[in-house]
């Protein structure tokens, strides 16, 4: 391979996870503080370890939201220590405004490094995102194969880069902005490569004072939720025997707990058992906890979830009627959910209930209020009530443009223009956003303000405030990572 204008001697790629500081408000944006609410970047831990399987370039993780208001400083610092010629930018929706201020400090620290953006947002708008003050390249999709091309073609100096999926500025090499065929085998990915960050700055999960690190047994998810934007892509799993050196791998680093990052984690089927009678035979692998569907989950499936290790289950309920599952998607009903939730007491597993309001079934205040009355019927450990967002390419988004509640474009222009100011979209026929919110402060305050949840917090040794502020707000961040 002939020497390009990287010298051909391996591309040095540092990949960067962006502050959240300039997130606009939405259920999965939002500002956390340093460490405590952040969760590691396993995309880019998957990169790093993709590019280091090359054996020829380098490749190190940033993480700005670790850093809190000092990551600029820092991230200029690890530039000149490291001297990347190729810097990846991983991109959420919700947090544009926040890439957009980290490629305008990219390119005053080392303007000479080639900048690529990907992420779930490039999904949606690569051609958009190629055209921010700054990029170069847009790579959409599953990039494990994709960035370790773009960085051997760098390195050879090949004219016109030939990458599936890649995108460009107008009049540079522009192939297709769908992205490349997501790997099909799982298995045959390098393990995430954690080292090199400071793995053990990530801890308080949802309450739990401990080390905790994500890892994902599946891609893709089976369902079809009308408020959901994760990709409709072929649904892949991992092997048990994969998943299982890879909780050891973070057990020999020193990682206490594991949230399984899953789109829906699996919890029936001969895979599922496989898994947890492996892990009630592991006690030296980490604890860990799950997001999850009802259905499935009765009292002989918690409790050999409880007996692998299990510390917690988060279960998108999402509202209180059959008639708002049905417009929502969701194969399931309340009775079955209220089940669940009731099998999860008698065993004695945690668990978290995810709400939404503001959806099209729910005509007034009172309608709102009924999802209170539910939460607490329920009984979860925890609840989590957010406002629906309107997220780009699903069903509800364009239902809402049909109504003429919000522009088909609004998305888009966000894309070309992002500012910290946009709200995005939401379901109000009905209701406005200010009713919603003061809705939404209302049913929190109804959920965790009683003498019990009040009592148990106090004897658990944290206190209800820093709880719900703290390791709730963490869930809270993780619950839609899909735009």
């Amino acid at each position: 391979m002939a020497p390009g204008r990287f010298g051909g001697f391996g591309v040095r790629v540092l990949l960067i996870n962006p502050t959240q500081a300039y997130a606009i408000d939405s259920e999965a944006g939002g500002a956390v503080e340093a460490g405590v609410g952040c969760y590691p970047p396993l995309g880019l831990f998957h990169l790093q370890a993709a590019l280091k399987a090359v054996g020829r370039h380098e490749a190190v993780v940033f993480d700005a939201n670790l850093l809190g208001e000092a990551y600029e400083e820092s991230l200029g610092r690890r530039i000149g220590e490291f001297d990347p010629n190729l810097i990846g930018v991983l991109t959420l929706t919700p947090n544009l405004p926040s890439v957009v201020h980290t490629v305008e400090t990219i390119r005053r620290i080392q303007p000479s490094a080639s900048v690529v953006i990907g992420g779930p947002h490039t999904r949606f708008f690569a051609e958009e995102t190629s055209e921010l003050e700054g990029v170069d390249f847009v790579l959409p999709g599953e990039a494990e194969y994709t960035l370790p091309m773009l960085a051997d073609q760098l390195e050879a100096g090949r004219e016109p880069l030939q990458i599936p999926g890649l995108v460009t500025k107008l009049g540079l090499p522009l192939i297709s902005g769908e992205g490349a065929p997501p790997p099909e085998d799982l298995d045959a990915l390098p393990l995430p490569d954690r080292s090199g960050t400071e793995i053990h700055a990530y801890r308080g999960i949802g309450g739990l004072d401990c080390v905790f690190t994500t890892i994902i047994t599946s891609r893709g998810c089976p369902h079809r939720c009308t408020f959901c934007s994760t990709p409709r892509g072929k649904y892949r799993v991992r092997s048990v025997a994969s998943v299982v050196e890879e909780m050891s791998r973070c057990a020999d680093l020193g990682i206490e707990h594991i949230y399984f990052l899953d789109d829906t984690f699996p919890t029936t089927g001969t895979r599922a058992r496989e898994l947890f009678d492996t892990l009630a035979g592991r006690p030296d692998l980490p604890s860990w906890s799950c997001r999850t569907t009802a259905g499935g989950l009765g009292e002989e499936t918690l409790s050999q979830m409880k007996k692998a290790g299990c510390l917690r289950v988060q279960v998108g309920v999402e509202t209180w009627s059959d008639e708002g599952l049905g417009l929502l998607g969701k194969k399931t009903s309340i009775e079955k959910i209220r089940r669940t939730f009731a099998a999860a007491r008698k065993v004695g597993m945690p668990s978290v209930a995810y709400f939404m309001l503001g959806l099209p079934h729910e005509r007034s205040a009172a309608d709102v209020r009924q999802l209170s009355t539910f939460a607490r019927a329920l009984a979860p450990t925890y609840a989590m009530f957010n406002v629906l967002t309107l997220y780009p390419g699903t069903e509800l988004f364009r239902q809402a443009v049909d109504k003429g509640m919000t522009s088909g474009d609004v998305w888009r222009q966000f894309a070309r223009q992002p500012d910290t100011a946009f709200e995005p979209p939401i379901w109000n026929e009905y209701l406005s956003r200010d009713q919603l919110n003061a809705l939404q402060d209302e049913v929190y305050r109804s959920f965790y303000l009683r003498p019990g949840v009040i009592l148990r917090e106090a004897l658990t040794g944290g206190g209800l405030r820093r709880k719900v502020k703290a390791g709730l707000r963490m869930l809270f961040s993780s619950r839609r990572t899909e735009t």
